[in-house]
């Protein structure tokens, strides 16, 4: 990710609604079924609170305009 190569376990880490994002990973064909297809298995957590430690500059935008 990011030009560094990542060795599992993997975690992933989504802001938002939690149901929701369970409900997204979950729906057919997804993230779940994806890597249950080759044989791994995911964990849902949903917490509630997330901790953000980290922040970066977000890269420029490259064909996204403002509005007027």
């Amino acid at each position: 990710m990011d030009g560094t190569t990542l060795t599992p376990p993997y975690s992933v880490l989504a802001i938002g609604d939690p149901p929701t994002l369970a409900a997204a990973m979950n729906i057919p064909g997804g993230a779940v079924d994806t890597v249950s297809r080759v044989g791994g298995s995911v964990t849902i957590d949903q917490p509630a609170r997330v901790d953000i430690t980290t922040l970066r500059e977000p890269k420029p935008r490259q064909y996204a305009q403002p509005g007027k």
